[in-house]
């Protein structure tokens, strides 16, 4: 399995990572496009959008678990949230929930697409032939998986640092 490397770090301890050939921030928050939200797991396992930047619930460590060989295939990724240690699952309703361990659950394996505008998606690798991607709404609350789509502002994440 392929393995992120760090790169630099800065004075504040935040780091930047080499992932699929770019550097990002590590752990990056995970900004969604729609509702400018940061996607957050916290510790009861509730997933959702929040504004503030700050919040330790929405740093995120996208660790890869897989590097498909194929130039024109995308990469496997956990999310992880960083203060409570859980990753990010999609179950087979498409709802959005949090889980203890990414090896012995394939819920949360996401296949990670960054598009032309720069924004990443992170579609559900189990349930890839439905199309279901991760989405926040833009009151914060997760999207269900058949409600998603390319195309909808609420799919689109972009990893930023934390300050």
């Amino acid at each position: 399995a392929a393995r992120a490397k760090t790169v630099s770090q800065d004075p504040d301890g935040g780091q930047e990572k080499e992932l699929q050939g770019r550097l990002v921030p590590y752990p990056p928050l995970l900004y969604c496009r729609n509702g400018r939200q940061h996607l957050q797991i916290l510790p009861d396992g509730t997933v959702q959008g929040q504004n503030d930047d700050t919040d330790v619930h929405s740093r995120m460590t996208p660790s890869l678990t897989l590097r498909i060989l194929t130039a024109v295939a995308p990469s496997v990724v956990v999310i992880k949230g960083q203060k409570t240690g859980k990753y990010l699952a999609m179950n087979g309703e498409g709802s959005l929930y949090t889980s203890v361990s990414p090896v012995a659950n394939d819920d949360c394996h996401f296949l990670e697409r960054q598009m032309e505008s720069k924004y990443n998606t992170y579609q559900s690798q189990k349930y890839r032939g439905k199309s279901w991607y991760v989405a926040l709404k833009k009151n914060g609350k997760p999207e269900l998986g058949p409600n998603t789509n390319i195309g909808r502002k609420a799919i689109l994440f972009l990893p930023r640092p934390l300050h």
